[in-house]
């Protein structure tokens, strides 16, 4: 199909002749008579086909917002995670504490168990550091253009209801339902002063974790329609493709 056209924003038109109508789809001048209704479009033959393809591949009509593709959206996490990743490293190298060899919550084998404490306190510093990063990472490139680095590659976009930017309240909502219990949990984490829990305080949380982002997920996934997740619900967002 060469053009796609919307009649409702074409703006004023020439006299048509009589018997004559444009397609809503392709804008083609096509007798009336050729002319058939179809979800909620006057089309020709041209058009009814492009709608039923669209139909099909359970793509946006004209006009309408197109969601993203799961493959697009788990590029732009590969990207933003590689580049959060990156940041990790670099910190953790400047700070001595290897986040990938060091078990989280684990004791210090040999060590007081004061050392371990401030050990499992240090961790969990840096986790909150790591976290704060991942809010403003996403808050600030999600409120500026509705891209962060990946979603530009992947060529999709956070927005509104409305097709819009979202707003720096809508994006907090949005980053603090992901990030937030994160947050909470390694700051509660912090509190902890008995040894003997860390551990099982630890595993316990990750485990809460990995919970709530995987029913994040599941909720998106189960939204065939517009991919929203709990996340986009609670704060009125949801991901779109970038055209």
């Amino acid at each position: 199909m060469s053009q796609e056209t919307d009649l409702t924003s074409r703006g004023p038109q020439a006299p048509l002749p009589d018997g004559m109508e444009y397609c809503q789809i392709t804008g083609a001048l096509t007798p009336t008579s050729d002319i058939v209704e179809l979800h909620g479009y006057r089309v020709c033959a041209e058009g009814k086909m492009e709608i039923l393809r669209r139909l099909r591949a359970g793509l946006a009509m004209p006009g309408e917002m197109e969601t993203s593709r799961i493959r697009a959206r788990s590029v732009a996490l590969f990207i933003d995670c590689a580049i959060l990743e990156a940041i990790i490293v670099a910190g953790a190298l400047i700070v001595g504490f290897n986040p990938y060899t060091e078990k989280f919550g684990e004791q210090i084998p040999g060590a007081s168990a004061q050392a371990s404490l401030e050990s499992f306190h240090f961790q969990c510093f840096f986790y909150i550091v790591l976290t704060l990063l991942c809010i403003g990472y996403y808050g600030w490139f999600h409120a500026t253009s509705g891209q962060t680095p990946g979603k530009m590659a992947a060529r999709i976009m956070v927005v509104d209801l409305d097709g819009k930017i979202a707003s720096w309240k809508k994006v907090a909502a949005r980053t603090m339902v992901v990030e937030g219990p994160s947050l909470v949990g390694f700051i509660y984490l912090l509190s902890i002063t008995d040894v003997e829990i860390t551990t099982f305080s630890a595993d316990f949380f990750l485990l809460l974790e990995v919970a709530w982002l995987g029913a994040d997920t599941l909720v998106a996934l189960l939204d065939r329609a517009k991919q929203r997740s709990i996340h986009d619900r609670l704060s009125g967002t949801r991901v779109i493709a970038k055209r």
